[in-house]
């Protein structure tokens, strides 16, 4: 991330359950103003041989990890696997409260005092703009 530039997310979430909260993240991300630049995100794949080695790769360019939270997050095993490789990568993450109305749950992985920030976008977007900081030498 340059001082400038936009924070580049990947957005972790689970396809099955929460691909509207993804494209609304992806719309709100590209609206003017935005500070955030959604670069990749979750695929709905089956693990295969180089599908770990693959995320690392895409993971490589991304400042911060977005966790998008649904009421089936905990039991994602991408979503999961995903949060795993962005600790071991050593890239900040968020978890954001999906859905309003909703029991939104944690990834399998998180630690418990992991905060969710409510998707309330200017909220949200400074906690991913620091996040992305921290990470600056």
């Amino acid at each position: 991330m340059t001082p400038a530039g936009p924070v580049r997310v990947y957005a972790c979430f689970d396809p099955a359950h929460d691909a509207d909260l993804h494209a609304l993240l992806a719309r709100q991300c590209v609206a003017p103003g935005s500070s955030l630049s959604l670069v990749d995100w979750s695929r709905e794949e089956t693990p295969h041989p180089h599908w770990e080695e693959r995320l690392r790769e895409r993971m490589a360019h991304v400042d911060v990890v977005v966790v998008i939270c649904g009421e089936h997050t905990e039991s994602a095993p991408n979503v999961s696997r995903e949060l795993l490789i962005a600790k071991e990568r050593g890239k900040p993450y968020v978890l954001l409260w999906g859905r309003r109305a909703g029991a939104c749950t944690r990834p399998a992985g998180a630690r418990a005092d992991d905060c969710f920030y409510t998707w309330i976008w200017d909220i949200f977007a400074a906690q991913v703009r620091l996040a992305g900081r921290k990470r600056e030498p």
